[in-house]
């Protein structure tokens, strides 16, 4: 039974070579047995029950991730509903790519909770995280707005981060001078050109600024050079990745973007990251657990119980890669 309440209450006792305490008392044949029971207020009818068996029916989970693929990175609507329920949080929500894939950032905040669908509540949740860095407070700048048009050498080092231009199609060759990509606005990325990006350390979230027409492609990649988060940006854009990158590799996606202004803040590798995630049936905790791990890890956990009506998860240094309820109906 995948949901019971004190007015009628099921136990399955299983009996092998069963021995009574007394001769008055029959002997079990083997088995599995099942003891229905009601309160002794109200009685056992004369008749008994008629007990009707059905098929089982097989349905699938409701994942909040059906809506996360649908929703661009960036901020979103609280409160949001998704095929799961309704996430609603003590602060805003935000949607960034982990490997491709879109979660919800878990920091900046206390909780997260999905509500289940009135009526509907579920017996079982699996949840998927994504642990991270924790970030500092601090923003580190780079301002490319001041850089005018004298000759600048080719890399170019502003604010302890390396400029480097890296000619491509018919501007191959050495490249000496950034002057060629230079304006009073800051660097054009042309479409004949690469920008790369060496920052003095891993960071974990990147602020873009831009001036004109155009749409910049940036790439996030890590010390080993995989690629661990990808956005195209338009004027401004914040995103942060799944793990700490060093690099960026920025190029012109469409017309000739301007690049003005590059924040990022540092991570600081977290020792362990722990994230408590409760089940409540209304405002009672009916089961919880606690999903651990060092930086970089995907961590998942399940909670189970008779009846689920909303699930809390503690906001930390994480993304919310995945979170799936298995509705009570289900196992009916």
């Amino acid at each position: 039974m995948p949901l019971q309440s004190s007015n009628l209450v099921m136990l399955a006792l299983g009996i092998a070579g069963d021995a009574p305490p007394v001769p008055l008392q029959p002997k079990l044949p083997d088995g599995v047995h099942l003891r229905w029971a009601r309160p002794r207020a109200d009685g056992f009818p004369w008749q008994g029950y008629f007990l009707f068996r059905r098929p089982h029916e097989k349905r699938t989970d409701a994942c909040v991730a059906e809506t996360l693929r649908g929703l661009a990175p960036g901020p979103v609507a609280v409160p949001l509903e998704t095929a799961a329920g309704t996430l609603v949080s003590d602060a805003p929500l935000a949607v960034v790519q982990e490997l491709g894939a879109n979660g919800l950032d878990l920091a900046g905040r206390a909780w997260l909770r999905l509500d289940l669908p009135r009526g509907a509540p579920c017996f079982r949740a699996d949840v998927t995280l994504g642990l991270r860095g924790k970030a500092r407070d601090d923003l580190v700048c780079a301002d490319l707005a001041a850089l005018g048009r004298a000759a600048l050498p080719n890399p170019l080092v502003l604010g302890k981060a390396e400029f480097r231009l890296i000619p491509t199609g018919r501007r191959r060759g050495p490249a000496t001078l950034l002057r060629d990509v230079a304006t009073v606005d800051g660097l054009t990325v042309a479409t004949d050109g690469e920008l790369a990006v060496t920052l003095p350390e891993p960071a974990q979230s990147l602020e873009v600024s831009l001036a004109g027409a155009g749409t910049l492609q940036i790439e996030a990649l890590d010390a080993a050079g995989a690629v661990v988060a990808r956005r195209r940006v338009k004027q401004a854009g914040t995103f942060a990745a799944g793990k700490p990158f060093i690099r960026l590799r920025l190029a012109a996606a469409q017309g000739a973007p301007v690049l003005t202004r590059l924040c990022w803040r540092p991570a600081v590798p977290a020792a362990r990251t722990r994230l408590r995630l409760v089940a409540l049936d209304g405002t009672m905790e009916v089961a919880a657990t606690t999903l651990e791990g060092a930086e970089g890890d995907r961590v998942a956990a399940s909670l189970q119980a008779d009846r689920i009506t909303a699930l809390r998860l503690e906001g930390g240094a994480a993304v919310l890669l995945g979170l799936c309820v298995r509705p009570v109906a289900a196992g009916a």
